[in-house]
């Protein structure tokens, strides 16, 4: 780039002050106002304001609400949500006990039989994350009918059970049997204990086939259990057989699919027919 003449650049700027201020003797000035933060209603200084009075704006007024008062436009406030923080999967009651007022729900969330209940004994309001309108309990997931925690066992290990299971905490109870195919008899006494007695509604068993757990579980009288093969089939165990154990061969799949595969039976009350009963006595006795 070439060098500047600062001599060129002096003679410039001589040139164009003594044009201004030659312009400055015959142009109207036009008083320099500094900058304004919050505006104090006082518009006495400025001519093409002038007649227009108001009040000073609350404490807290943004700037944008300030322009739109003085352009006459009236913005009514919306009002401020109940609860911004949307809850999302699996609602345990520990969740519902952190929050204070109205509980929202996130689009897909379901509560947990346990949350259920709390939210009907402490009269709480839920609100959807779609339209924000008060729903009814009913609407959401049904308790279980004779309460408790969820009974769970897992043949092996799955970073995608831990999850799920994790997600459905404090309304599981862990079975005490060891995490092996061996231990699968001894298991299943112990949910059909547990069941009998009413100490849990149901359990949910994860295993690397199916088979022998259904086989096993559906030989006891207080159980019947389901293959959780699809979201479809877990529906139709429910209505038609009272479900209240579900297997789950959970090297077939995720987090996501196992999700939904659990939401219906949790939110299932678990309990059998008068007619149910009487075919499953029947069959108890062909030999």
């Amino acid at each position: 780039m070439a060098d500047v003449d600062s001599n060129l650049v002096k003679l410039i700027a001589a040139q164009v002050m003594a044009a201004l201020q030659g312009a400055g003797s015959s142009a109207p000035r036009a008083d320099v106002h500094a900058p304004i933060g919050i505006c104090t209603g006082d518009y006495s200084k400025f001519t093409e304001l002038s007649g227009l009075k108001s009040a000073p704006p609350p404490s807290g007024t943004t700037a944008a609400a300030i322009a739109d008062a003085a352009a006459g436009v009236v913005n009514t406030p919306a009002a401020a949500p109940a609860n911004v923080t949307a809850l999302k999967g699996v609602v345990t009651v520990a969740q519902l006990k952190t929050i204070r007022g109205p509980v929202r729900l996130a689009k897909g969330a379901i509560l947990s039989p346990l949350a259920a209940e709390y939210i009907k004994d402490k009269n709480i309001t839920i609100l959807t994350d779609m339209d924000a309108a008060p729903v009814s309990v009913n609407s959401g997931p049904a308790a279980s009918a004779v309460g408790g925690a969820i009974f769970t066992w897992i043949d092996g290990q799955c970073p995608s059970v831990a999850k799920l299971l994790d997600s459905l905490r404090p309304n599981v109870l862990a079975s005490r049997g060891k995490n092996s195919p061996d231990e699968l008899k001894n298991v299943v006494k112990e949910l059909a204990a547990l069941v009998r007695t009413r100490k849990v509604p149901g359990g949910l068993l994860f295993v690397n086939n199916a088979a022998r757990a259904i086989c096993y579980a559906n030989r006891c009288a207080s159980l019947r259990a389901i293959v959780a093969t699809s979201d479809r089939a877990v529906a139709d165990g429910i209505d038609q057989l009272g479900a209240n154990v579900l297997v789950i061969e959970y090297p077939q799949h995720g987090f996501k699919s196992m999700a939904a595969l659990v939401k219906p039976f949790i939110e299932s009350t678990m309990t059998n027919t008068a007619t149910i009963e009487k075919d499953l006595n029947e069959l108890r006795n062909c030999g």
